[in-house]
C-alpha cells in the first residue's frame, strides 16, 4: 500500500530569515504531487526537511497510508531521486543500483545484482550499460540510473529533486514517462520538485506552489484555470 504524508507546522530560520514559515501539507498517499515556485522560494529547503536531511532539524511531519492511518516507513520504503544523480563515480550503473538493497534491505549481492539487472531493462538501458561507470554514461542514462536505483527497493513513496534537470525535451519526456508507468503500475505515491512547469502541469494529479517558504496555493492540476486571480495562475502568467 502507498504511503502519504503530512506535513505539521514546518518552520526553519537561518540567520533570523525564514526559509519554511508554517508549512501544512498533505501529499495524498497513491496520487503524484508536484511542488513548485520561484527560485529561493524554499522547495529544496522543503524537500530535504521532509528526508531528515537538515543538521538540527527533526521534521514535523506524519506518514498515512492511503487509509489516513499514521505508518512508520520501513526501511527502502522511501525512495529518492536527486537532482545531481548521487550515483558513486567509483561503482557500475548496476553497482549502483544493487547499492540500497544490499545494504538497507540486506540482499544477497547476487539477488541484487539480479534486481539491477532486471530495472536496467525497464529503464531501456543494456546489461553492457550495466557494466559502465557514470562518467561513461549519458546525462539520459545516469538520471535512468539514479531512478532505478530509486526504486530497486520498491518504495512507497519516491521522493523526486528536479528530475528532469539538464535534459532536453526529448528526453524529459522519456524520464517522465517512465517515472509515470512505474509509480502507476507499482502504486507509488510521487513527491517531486521541479522548475519545469510544463512538467507540472503534464505529469501530475496535484499542485503546490511555494513563495518565500509559505504554501499559497495547493490543489488539484485539472483545477488550475478555475479561477483565474488565484495565486497559481499569477505565477504561471509570470507575473
Amino acid at each position: 500500500m502507498s504511503i502519504g504524508l503530512k506535513l505539521i507546522d514546518a518552520r526553519i530560520s537561518f540567520s533570523n530569515s525564514n526559509i519554511l514559515d508554517h508549512i501544512n501539507l498533505t501529499i495524498p498517499a497513491g496520487e503524484a504531487t508536484v511542488i513548485i515556485g520561484p527560485a529561493a522560494s524554499g522547495k529544496s529547503i522543503l524537500f530535504k526537511y521532509i528526508l531528515d536531511l537538515l543538521d538540527g532539524q527533526e521534521p514535523k511531519l506524519t506518514f498515512l497510508n492511503m487509509l489516513n492511518e499514521k505508518v512508520e516507513p520501513q526501511p527502502g520504503q522511501v525512495g529518492v531521486m536527486f537532482q545531481e544523480n548521487a550515483l558513486f563515480d567509483s561503482m557500475t550503473a548496476r553497482e549502483n543500483i544493487s547499492f540500497q538493497i544490499v545494504n538497507t534491505l540486506s540482499y544477497p549481492k547476487l539477488k541484487a545484482l539480479k534486481v539491477a539487472n532486471k530495472l536496467l531493462s525497464e529503464m531501456g538501458l543494456s546489461v553492457a550499460n550495466g557494466d559502465k561507470y557514470p562518467s561513461e554514461l549519458s546525462g539520459g542514462m545516469q538520471k535512468r540510473v539514479a531512478l532505478a536505483r530509486a526504486l530497486s527497493s520498491k518504495p512507497k513513496l519516491l521522493m523526486l529533486d528536479e528530475p528532469t534537470a539538464g535534459l532536453d525535451p526529448v528526453l524529459t519526456v522519456d524520464i517522465c514517462s517512465l517515472i509515470k508507468a512505474k509509480t502507476q503500475s507499482e502504486d507509488i505515491t510521487l513527491l517531486a520538485i521541479t522548475s519545469d512547469i510544463q512538467v507540472a502541469l503534464t505529469y501530475f494529479d496535484n499542485l503546490v506552489l511555494l513563495e518565500d517558504g509559505r504554501v499559497v496555493w495547493t490543489g488539484k492540476v485539472s483545477a488550475i484555470n478555475d479561477h483565474e486571480d488565484r495565486p497559481i495562475n499569477r505565477f504561471l502568467r509570470g507575473e
